[in-house]
């Protein structure tokens, strides 16, 4: 037991012994770092036996250290690239790993002028921070969801980056991890904005092609691995660990589906444009081929232009559907199905087909009701050579002036689109009261 007078060394040897004996790792160096933090001094330059205070305070935090505590909770910070972070329980402790990931997000970003990037899954914000620090330019936003998470996302966006180029130095302000003793009415400069809130709804919110970059560190542990964890890592919030029995997969669900979903933000003509400038003789495809050796080759104008058009601005209509009806499936059926000596695509077929088909069916509604009226891809991707029902309309309105034939060609198509939504609806069995 550390005791009152005991030497630097000889204390920082017991806090070690015991430290030791259940199973610390690094164990020498947590000591010094206990005693570092209970006296303000460094073993290794003082001799000066310790007072009564100072051998309370390192035997409290050998106790707590000996219960695995993490060090960076008995720290409350710990440092990340170049600068320090608040840290405690209730928020995953920044790693040497996660500085490799905000390293390459800087890289990512160079040659954009004032880059925009979402921070999902927070934490003490490290990983936003890190890009901040690295590309000062940059606007960040970071998520969090977590109450206890948030308390030291907020502290670190205020305080974390002060003076080192990621925000505005603000005289005012309390020392790094240190609160102002009292209000100056003043709104405290952030190096990144902090929001507290679910990331399967935040993004919901953003405006239509608002973003550069996104950048994340996302639950990922499957419930084996949970049950495995060193007890330091136990510790910290499950809610930043566990992604569920299947880790992260299941997780990461959500996340695909907001990245089928990122280029609908953007106005489906400006999409379009895109493709011109991908697609075009001395656009950005055929440069990399030429690089190669393989181009260029004649992409724009063509039926597979026309295609690419209508697949990327539609696919996600189809897929969202699909993937709504796949999520309320009841996975026990598939198992179910294992049980009785079905292989795979029997599975597939039998159940997992057949209970997908109202997400189907629905896509080919959304997909056939947005394509059969479309005029503006066919037209620029297509150079106006390809006449679809749309384009057929819109020549009688524009060019022709012959409204009469555009207007009749305009009811047939709308006799067509109730007709085949009659007919989806028969078909369909949730619609028409069929198992669900």
């Amino acid at each position: 037991m550390v005791s009152e007078a005991m030497l630097p060394r000889a204390a920082v040897k017991e806090v070690e012994a015991r430290l030791t004996a259940v199973g610390c790792p690094d164990a020498d160096f947590d000591a010094r770092e206990l005693f570092r933090l209970a006296t303000g001094r460094d073993v290794r330059l003082s001799d000066r036996p310790l007072d009564a205070a100072e051998a309370a305070k390192l035997e409290e935090l050998t106790v707590r250290r000996a219960a695995r505590e993490p060090l960076q909770y008995l720290c409350g910070s710990w440092p990340f690239l170049d600068f320090e972070l608040a840290v405690g329980a209730g928020v995953l402790c920044p790693r040497a790993d996660t500085e490799v990931v905000a390293e390459t997000a800087a890289e990512m970003l160079a040659g954009v002028e004032a880059p925009r990037v979402l921070d999902l899954c927070a934490g003490t914000g490290c990983l936003g921070l890190g890009v901040k620090r690295l590309c000062p330019a940059a606007q960040v936003v970071c998520v969090e969801k977590s109450p206890e998470a948030y308390a030291y996302l907020e502290k670190n966006t205020r305080l974390a980056l002060k003076g080192r180029g990621g925000s505005t130095e603000n005289v005012l302000d309390a020392s790094p991890f240190e609160e102002p003793a009292f209000d100056w009415g003043m709104k405290p400069t952030r190096a990144a904005e902090p929001v507290e809130g679910d990331l399967f709804t935040y993004w919901e919110s953003l405006p239509e092609g608002q973003l550069d970059l996104i950048v994340s560190n996302p639950p990922y542990l499957t419930a084996q691995e949970m049950s495995e964890l060193q007890p330091e890592v136990a510790k910290e919030p499950a809610m930043a660990l566990e992604a569920g029995e299947d880790g992260l997969a299941e997780k990461i669900q959500g996340l695909l589906i907001m990245l089928v979903t990122i280029p609908m933000w953007i106005n489906m003509l400006l999409r379009t444009y895109a493709w011109m400038n991908l697609l075009a003789d001395n656009g950005i495809i055929n440069n990399l081929l030429a690089k190669i050796g393989l181009g260029p080759i004649s992409m724009m104008y063509t039926d597979f232009s026309v295609m690419v058009g209508l697949i990327c601005n539609f696919m996600p209509f189809m897929i969202i559907p699909i993937h709504t009806s796949l999520n309320k499936m009841d996975k026990s059926l598939i198992e179910a199905a294992y049980d009785l000596g079905a292989n795979r695509f029997q599975t597939f077929w039998k159940v997992i087909w057949k209970l997908s088909l109202p997400g189907v069916v629905n896509g080919i509604m959304m997909v056939f009701l947005l394509a059969i009226s479309s005029f503006v891809i066919p037209k620029l991707l297509g150079g106006g050579q390809y006449m679809l029902i749309g384009n057929l309309i819109e020549s009688q309105f524009i060019s022709v002036g012959d409204w009469n034939f555009g207007s009749a060609i305009s009811v047939i198509l709308a006799i067509i689109i109730l007709a085949m939504m009659g007919l989806m609806k028969k078909i369909d069995p949730e619609e028409n009261g069929g198992d669900k």
